[in-house]
């Protein structure tokens, strides 16, 4: 009487495997795709300041990259200039012209503000603190900066900017009473880079989502 044996269980690829391994493979190639891609935009963004200027002066001798090159030299010229007396004092007077212009030098005064919160010393420095404030309805709080509050406002008030995500050379200038501004331990390039990632990127004292253990 023969005797049946029985067949070895196989190991078959199922769906759920392979999603795992889709997602590990997703997870390593996201952040060096997302970052590609960011720079691209950057690079295109910079090209496209200069190159239509070029493009029309050199027409069909044009070769795209030229207008990016241009800008880098420019900036490199500009950072030259301001490292000097004469130059600085150039430009004092050219971003005095600039804060007077009616509607740019709305945008001109954030972007130079966050520019400096990011590039600039602790001199420079238009942010004071990180704080969280009731926005855009109270019982919902977002991340602020601490900024100057005009005198008109009276005492036992606080400005606070509040940015958009991602982009925060745009957002809104609030004033609070002191009592609605709640303080945090971030720095303000911590703070900077929260709102940039919209919330991806944690405190350092933060791992998945949990706050570190008490030391006692």
């Amino acid at each position: 009487m023969s005797k049946k044996t029985s067949k070895p269980a196989r190991v078959k690829p199922t769906l759920q495997n392979l999603q795992r391994i889709f997602l590990t493979g997703l997870f390593i190639i996201a952040p060096v795709a997302v970052s590609l891609w960011v720079l691209a935009i950057l690079v295109r963004f910079m090209e496209n300041l200069l190159g239509p200027i070029f493009r029309n002066l050199l027409g069909e001798t044009y070769i795209p990259g030229i207008g990016f090159v241009s800008l880098i030299l420019l900036i490199l010229l500009l950072g030259f200039v301001a490292s000097n007396i004469l130059g600085r004092r150039f430009l004092k007077n050219a971003q005095q012209f600039l804060e007077k212009v009616p509607l740019f030098n709305k945008i001109y005064l954030t972007v130079r503000g966050i520019s400096d919160e990011i590039l600039g010393g602790e001199q420079q420095r238009a942010f004071k603190s990180v704080v969280l404030v009731p926005f855009p309805s109270p019982g919902i709080r977002t991340v602020g900066f601490i900024t100057a509050a005009p005198t008109e406002a009276g005492p036992g008030v606080v400005g606070v900017f509040v940015p958009t995500v991602p982009n925060i050379t745009t957002g809104f200038y609030l004033i609070y009473p002191e009592s609605e501004v709640q303080s945090t331990s971030l720095t303000i390039e911590e703070g900077i880079r929260l709102v940039i990632s919209a919330g991806l990127s944690r405190n350092p004292g933060e791992k998945n989502g949990k706050n570190p253990p008490d030391q006692g």
